[in-house]
């Protein structure tokens, strides 16, 4: 069935769930041997230079969303001196004196322009509303703040279903609940930034990442479903403008 969709507006991001779902990979011990405890391409590595594209001073109040076990608030708070805390729907409790909460990336727990900086880590693929989300990190970031992403996308039209495998006729019980199932093209990404009132001024693929960690998902006998031909992996930071005077 052709969908088309209006000239000016992002494609869809969401198909249907489907009925029976495989636990979802990140919930895998056997994908924390293989990628640490960032559980994402390019671990802190990629953090470190995402950061430095956010220009991250000692002090900034920074959010990480989806932070997992906490391992990136507590490098940012040693690395960068900032005042980092994490939000997950299931936070880990291995390192307790981390500010740590429980909530929903579509529903933060906190006031508005609150935030100096926010981090969206290889988690907004796995959103139901993207769009949503990111105009949640919109109204917690303050005005001139900054939003660092990286996460799947599809890299080539041409090359949709080899690298999104949950359209009909190309899905696993595994990729239902992968990253795969909201993947979106960088054309995709930018314009859902600019609908949120969030501007991208940097946009890198680091698809090299994500080429690595599928080699080290199949050496560890994991399926490396979201690594197919035609996904990349980027880093994408973005600012909330500040308002103009009058």
């Amino acid at each position: 069935m052709n969908r088309s969709v209006p000239p000016g507006q992002p494609g869809p991001l969401s198909p249907p769930a489907a009925p029976h779902q495989a636990p979802p990979l990140w919930t895998r011990p056997e994908l924390r041997r293989v990628a640490g405890d960032t559980l994402r391409p390019g671990g802190l590595e990629l953090t470190t230079r995402l950061a430095e594209t956010m220009h991250l001073c000692p002090g900034m109040r920074v959010l990480d969303v989806g932070c997992g076990l906490g391992s990136t608030v507590r490098f940012l708070r040693r690395r960068f001196g900032v005042c980092a805390l994490g939000l997950d729907l299931a936070p880990g409790t291995e390192h307790p004196s981390l500010p740590l909460m429980q909530g929903n990336a579509d529903a933060l727990p906190l006031p508005p322009d609150s935030m100096d900086a926010v981090f969206c880590e290889c988690v907004l693929s796995l959103q139901h509303d993207p769009g949503k989300v990111l105009r949640e990190l919109h109204r917690v970031l303050r005005p001139g703040g900054m939003l660092g992403l990286s996460d799947l996308y599809r890299i080539a039209e041409g090359r949709t279903k080899a690298a999104c495998p949950t359209i009909p006729g190309n899905r696993s019980p595994e990729t239902e609940t992968s990253c795969t199932k909201t993947s979106f093209t960088q054309a995709d990404l930018l314009e859902h930034l600019r609908l949120a009132g969030l501007y991208a001024i940097r946009f890198e693929d680091h698809s090299p990442l994500l080429r690595d960690l599928a080699a080290k998902l199949t050496w560890a006998g994991i399926s490396p479903d979201a690594c197919r031909a035609g996904a990349g992996y980027c880093l994408v930071s973005a600012h909330k403008p500040k308002p103009q005077r009058s």
